[in-house]
């Protein structure tokens, strides 16, 4: 979805260093809260290398699930991410 909103709006904000923070703070597991900071480029070469550690099946949604509704928004991502010119890319 941010990749769309790049592309239709042509606003960079997400390429920003720390744009996409998402917090993690499990009340039942005894682990402390964790913090993960991405730019839009970073997110998607995660997502890229969890695709390809998977054989290309997916991201698991949830543990050990794969969901291909869940997964259509990361392809389109880097699908729009390898249709800019080389000088964009990731």
């Amino acid at each position: 979805m941010v990749s769309l909103y790049s592309m239709l709006f042509d606003d960079d904000r997400f390429e920003q260093d720390g744009a996409l923070t998402f917090y993690w703070n499990p009340i039942f597991f005894g682990l402390g809260p964790e913090k993960f900071s991405y730019t839009q480029s970073s997110l998607q070469q995660v997502i890229l290398k969890e695709m390809e550690n998977n054989g290309w099946v997916g991201v698991c949604c949830e543990p050990n699930l794969v969901f291909v509704v869940c997964n259509q928004f990361p392809v389109s991502g880097i699908k729009r991410a390898d249709q800019q010119p080389l000088n964009h890319r990731l």
